[in-house]
């Protein structure tokens, strides 16, 4: 990066800068060169099935209770293509959510998948808008090797990694090629 300073102008009392900015992308992520399946006519991509849904010892966000109102949000990164939300569950520091979450991945074959990380940020909705209680991000490329992954780890926010807990099951789902039928990749 390179800053000049700009000659002032008679009009104006600050110095202007002006800036020059080079950016060099690294290894981009390829764009998906299609689906892994097509079953009637629709597009089948591996999925990210999320299962079994808790967080524990929350940070109380809302001070007229000393609870807080969360939801959990995915998204994977960095095409940010896919995100989903939980329900949000009132009063609790310690939610369970009971139910499951499919996270559809843009990726053709796993050298791409183990590229992906999922960013998962725990929320405090409010009557107006929703606060940040903490997050986390989960490099997928551990998980490739693997039936399922039980994810266990602390939030953090700004450093501070005393948020809570999410606790969550992880498990890669890849389309039959004929039958478009979801099932654990055969390792």
């Amino acid at each position: 990066m390179k800053f000049e300073s700009v000659p002032a102008q008679a009009t104006s009392d600050h110095k202007p800068v002006r800036a020059q900015l080079h950016l060099q992308l690294l290894d981009p992520l390829p764009i998906p060169r299609g689906p892994l399946a097509v079953h009637e006519g629709k597009a089948q991509w591996p999925v990210l099935r999320v299962a079994s849904l808790a967080a524990r010892d929350l940070t109380p966000m809302d001070a007229y209770n000393g609870k807080a109102d969360p939801y959990l949000e995915f998204t994977t990164l960095p095409t940010r293509s896919m995100m989903v939300k939980t329900t949000t569950i009132p009063r609790t520091l310690n939610p369970e959510w009971k139910q499951t979450l499919d996270i559809e991945l843009f990726v053709s074959n796993v050298a791409d998948l183990k590229r992906l990380n999922l960013e998962v940020i725990c929320h405090d909705k409010d009557v107006v808008g929703h606060e940040l209680i903490g997050g986390i991000i989960i490099s997928m490329a551990p998980f490739t090797d693997k039936k399922y992954v039980v994810v266990d780890e602390r939030l953090a926010r700004h450093g501070q990694s005393n948020r809570g807990t999410v606790r969550f099951v992880l498990t890669l789902l890849w389309p039959h090629p004929k039958t478009g039928e979801l099932r654990p990749l055969k390792l």
